[in-house]
This record gives C-alpha cells, sequence and structure tokens, in this order.
C-alpha cells in the first residue's frame, strides 16, 4: 500500500514539472461540521446513557500541482479537531479528538475558478482531552478514508472549498468508566468548510 502510494505521488510530481499552469502553495482553515455516528454497547453500564457529535476546526498546508490547464493534484497536511460527548449518570463529559490528516486529492478546475475533487485522507489519531476524569476514551491510532468536494478560486488567490470526510470502515475503541470498559464505535461523517490562500 505505502509503495503504491509512493509511486502514485511520484508520478503526479513528474507530470506537474510539465504543467502550463503554475503550481501553488497554500494554506487553509475551516470548520469541521461533525455528524459521525457512534454506536455504544451502553447496556453494559446502566448509567452510560448517549455519545452525540461536536463540531470542530481545521489548519493545514496544500501544493496544487497542475496537469495541464484543467487537471491538478493537491496533496494536504492538515491538523484536525473534533469532540464527542458523553452523558454517564447524567453528567455530560465532552472529549476533544484531535487529528493529522493526510489527503491527497484530484481534481478538475473548470473556467479557470471552478473546481471539483476527490481522493483518499488518512488520519492519525493524536489522543483525546476531555473535561472530565472519570471517563476514558481510545480508538485506533489510524484510519482510512475520502474526501469529495467542491471549490471556487477568487483572483486564483483566495480559495473556498465545501467538501465531505468519510471513512471506509469503522472505527472501533473503548470506553472506560471505573475500570470497566465498554466498546464504542465511531463512522467519522464530516462536512468541511475551508478558507484558503494560495501563494
Amino acid at each position: 500500500m505505502k509503495k503504491g502510494i509512493l509511486l502514485f505521488i511520484a508520478i503526479f510530481t513528474f507530470a506537474s514539472l510539465h504543467a502550463q499552469k503554475d503550481n501553488k502553495i497554500g494554506i487553509k482553515a475551516g470548520f469541521n461540521y461533525n455528524a459521525a455516528n457512534y454506536d455504544l454497547a451502553h447496556e453494559a453500564w446502566d448509567n452510560l446513557k448517549d455519545v452525540s457529535s461536536n463540531n470542530g476546526w481545521h489548519l493545514g498546508i496544500n501544493y496544487r500541482g497542475y496537469l495541464g490547464d484543467i487537471f491538478y493534484w493537491q496533496p494536504e497536511l492538515m491538523y484536525s479537531q473534533t469532540a464527542f460527548t458523553i452523558i454517564n449518570a447524567g453528567k455530560e463529559s465532552k472529549f476533544h479528538e484531535s487529528m493529522i490528516d493526510l489527503n491527497l486529492i484530484v481534481g478538475v478546475e473548470l473556467l479557470d475558478f471552478l473546481r471539483f475533487y476527490a481522493g483518499p485522507t488518512g488520519s492519525f489519531n493524536l489522543g483525546t482531552s476531555q473535561s472530565s476524569n472519570d471517563i476514558e476514551t481510545s480508538f485506533n491510532s489510524f484510519r482510512a478514508g475520502y474526501q469529495i468536494g467542491a471549490g471556487v478560486d477568487i483572483l486564483s488567490m483566495i480559495t473556498f472549498d465545501l467538501g465531505y470526510k468519510g471513512s471506509f470502515s469503522s472505527d472501533n475503541g473503548n470506553v472506560s468508566i471505573a475500570g470497566v470498559e465498554v466498546p464504542l464505535t465511531q463512522n467519522v461523517s464530516q462536512m468541511i468548510i475551508s478558507v484558503g490562500f494560495m501563494f
């Protein structure tokens, strides 16, 4: 898998050297609307009632390499954070989940300002911070997924993007309360709104 990704990057890097448009480096930031589904086996702990998703944000850098006048590829390195809330014995505990996202999207650019794109994503879990110390959670350290979306460029410098991020498989973890572990499964589903600047 890693060799395939490296070969994919090498091919597009070579092709981008012959692009007719100027390649660009950019920064972007924005809002993550978290619509993740959480499957909680709460029958194992009577007081554990619910898990709900909360929104977050992202910030990072990208590179856009053109393949002629229409096609482009765009690797991205992003720091993102989302949150979820667990209700236990009537008390809410909010967990902030931090990730490093590696996105490799390919797209088409029409009329020099309108873009459509899609591609794979890989997310590395940096861990969670929480509002209380009586509950602990754990998820997989890595998850693979995909991203699709559309964007608009203004004056070839300012970018606006609206995308959807999903996962290829469930992210399995646990909630630990007073030494009792309860299975918790997360299915990633996010609407992503970004504003960026290309150099």
